[in-house]
């Protein structure tokens, strides 16, 4: 599933991706129309079906990255199992910059960038910083109770956004949100755009924030 265009912008990237009765989604950051090419920032790429090979490829190059995971359940011959899984099919998000992952790509040119066609010419999906690593940590310490979705199908003003006081997330600030198909409501950390990890949390454990200020900004 393609992202919808809007006018003359066109992604040229497919994350969305249909697992079970879930789509896999990442809400994504506003792209820039100029990005300093030697900024480290997290970018969104693809590793159409080499996801392991661009991983092994990345770590032996010392460049940080991250593919989110997670255990299905499979039948073989009538007999079950668990599998580790990529969650989101062919998406790999990698920290560094520009130049530094042109260099890499000349050596390993399966790993590509995903990009945002406009009026204005080429930009890159990119990831803010505190984002990714909010999502990071739910997708890592909370793996076994992640349940991924498609942001486009959430109404986020009807949600509160909220803050986890203690646990393992806590620190982690996301929206309070009813998911489909689930009794309570549950922490949800969007990736602007592109997807949200969502996680069951106890009452108790989080503070509503007051509603975050309106981002008009191109960069951050």
């Amino acid at each position: 599933m393609a992202f919808p265009a809007t006018g003359s912008q066109v992604f040229s990237f497919q994350p969305f991706v249909a697992i079970g009765l879930n789509l896999i989604s990442v809400t994504m950051e506003k792209i820039q129309p100029e990005i300093d090419p030697q900024q480290t920032r997290w970018y969104v790429m693809r590793a159409y079906k080499c996801e392991a090979l661009a991983e092994e490829r990345l770590k032996a190059a010392g460049i940080e990255h991250f593919i989110a995971r997670q255990t299905v359940q499979r039948t073989y011959h009538g007999k079950k199992y668990s599998k580790t899984v990529c969650a989101i099919p062919s998406m790999v998000f990698v920290r560094a910059s520009r130049l530094e992952l042109l260099r890499f790509k000349q050596d390993f040119n399966r790993l590509q960038f995903a990009t945002w066609q406009t009026g204005e010419g080429l930009k890159y999906l990119t990831v803010r910083e505190e984002q990714m690593r909010d999502f990071i940590r739910v997708c890592t310490q909370m793996a076994d109770g992640v349940i991924f979705v498609d942001p486009l199908t959430l109404d986020f003003k009807k949600g509160d956004r909220v803050e986890v006081l203690e646990g393992h997330l806590k620190g982690i600030k996301g929206t309070l949100l009813k998911i489909k198909g689930k009794r309570s409501k549950r922490l949800v950390v969007s990736l602007d755009g592109i997807t949200a990890a969502t996680i069951e949390v106890e009452p108790q454990s989080i503070r509503i924030l007051p509603p975050a200020p309106q981002d008009n900004s191109d960069n951050k």
